[in-house]
């Protein structure tokens, strides 16, 4: 049971960060719409979504899985948990920069 509520959270994370992905927000105006001035959206809306809802209907385990990912930025205020996409000169907080991430090998 624990396996598979992990390959939930999983799956839900990858739905999340394909919706915040570049490739996905350059054409989605719904979503763009709802973000507000610095590029958030209340996880609450995210969690009304047609394959969000067929993943999980649970908000704990969308923060979780929001949590979980790198791409990311997760701000929680007053209990209201908002994300967005993770944006180069905001690194998490209790994470420290990591230098060298856009050096790649297979250029």
């Amino acid at each position: 049971a624990q396996a598979q509520a992990q390959a939930q959270t999983h799956a839900v994370c990858r739905q999340i960060d394909y919706y915040f992905s570049e490739e996905n927000l350059s054409h989605d105006t719904y979503l763009k719409s709802k973000m507000d001035r610095d590029g958030y959206v209340p996880l609450t809306e995210i969690a009304q979504f047609n394959r969000v809802k067929a993943l999980t209907t649970q908000l704990s385990t969308l923060v979780t899985a929001v949590q979980l990912s790198q791409a990311l930025d997760v701000l929680d205020l007053d209990g209201e948990c908002k994300i967005r996409a993770r944006r180069s000169s905001s690194p998490r907080q209790e994470e420290p920069p990591v230098m060298g991430v856009l050096d790649r090998a297979e250029a």
